[in-house]
């Protein structure tokens, strides 16, 4: 057994509640307000683990998940959920009728997902995928993606055009939290040609020249998480060039 299903296990078993959403009851996901001993009992089995973030619905998400449902039509639409989390923005997609593939580094993440996805009776792709490192091996010939800071204009070309071969519109909750990665992503979404909206709660990297606020929300939380009842959260667009 891996390491990400030892950790999902003991998740399910003693941490996560299943219930309808914060901000979305229609959409039944899996919680726990006990994060702290969870990451604990993690680290037993590998003291450098990082933090269990898959077991929690963020308010970046959570956010997403509203705006998804009240302002998108999705129908048929061929969407890409960018590090999807634990599956709240995914889930959303699918129920407004999009073809949907939710897309994360981590496998607690996808594993955690796939459950969220199946307690709802709802349909999408997961994949477990770092975009700027593994798309060599979704597409064959291009070459190869090497790492860097920002990446270079090549990468992020290929990148984009894989994405444009494959999904009329790219959605993604708080990933603008680490330097490095945001100066990759922005690079991309700027080369991008679908629709782009992404949720984000405030994070210091947030590419304002290329991101236009749609929609604000107070968005409710869990406090012994948050350490408030409500976050503030803004949905933003690509801004047209």
């Amino acid at each position: 057994m891996s390491l990400s299903e030892i950790y999902t296990n003991l998740y399910f078993q003693k941490y996560a509640k299943k219930d309808a959403d914060l901000f979305c009851p229609d959409l039944i996901v899996f919680n726990t307000k006990d994060l702290t001993t969870l990451w604990t009992e993690i680290r037993y089995y590998d003291p450098h683990a990082d933090i269990p973030y898959w077991a929690c619905v963020w308010p970046g998400g959570r956010a997403l998940a509203k705006y998804i449902l009240d302002h998108l039509d999705l129908t048929e639409k061929r969407v890409l959920d960018f590090a999807c989390g634990s599956g709240i923005s995914t889930l959303a997609c699918a129920c407004k009728g999009a073809i949907v593939t939710g897309i994360d580094i981590d496998p607690c993440a996808i594993i955690v997902a796939n459950h969220t996805l199946q307690c709802n009776q709802r349909k999408a792709e997961l994949l477990l995928m770092d975009l700027f490192s593994d798309l060599t091996m979704l597409n064959g010939p291009v070459h190869e993606i090497v790492e860097h800071d920002e990446g270079t204009t090549n990468d992020m070309e290929d990148i984009a055009n894989w994405i444009h071969q494959r999904y009329d519109i790219l959605v993604a909750a708080d990933i603008f939290y680490h330097q490095a990665l945001s100066l990759k992503l922005k690079k991309l979404i700027k080369y991008l040609r679908i629709p782009v909206y992404i949720s984000d709660p405030g994070r210091m990297y947030l590419p304002f020249d290329i991101l236009s606020p749609v929609h604000r929300y107070q968005i409710p939380v869990f406090k012994e998480i948050e350490g408030v009842n409500v976050r503030e959260g803004t949905i933003y667009q690509k801004k047209i060039s």
